[in-house]
């Protein structure tokens, strides 16, 4: 398989040791590859060794993970940017009910 040719955004969130912000990065643009270290980042670097794509990281509003609001009847977070289609992936977010219908693991 590959992916050569697709540029992804991928949606994270500093969590560590899931993922860290490098120091050198927390007052600048944080979607490069260079601004992460830690698992989740590790393992995007593997598959783009072995799927051959570029990518960039994406925060969502907040850095939350995605939160429904019964009131409203809309996800924020990570979540929203999925259904938004600001980011193609994410290695971050746990599988719940609550998210099961909206979205595919």
């Amino acid at each position: 398989g590959s992916l050569s040719g697709y540029h992804l955004k991928i949606g994270i969130v500093p969590e560590p040791p899931i993922a860290f912000l490098s120091e050198s990065c927390v007052d600048r643009d944080t979607s490069s590859p260079d601004c992460w270290y830690g698992w989740n980042p590790d393992i995007i670097v593997q598959l783009q060794k072995d799927l051959n794509f570029t990518y960039e990281y994406v925060r969502p509003e907040g850095d939350k993970y995605g939160g429904f609001d019964n009131n409203t009847r809309t996800w924020n977070g990570m979540v929203k940017d999925i259904l938004d289609r600001k980011i193609d992936l994410t290695l971050a977010l746990s599988i719940n009910s609550e998210r099961l219908p909206y979205i595919d693991y």
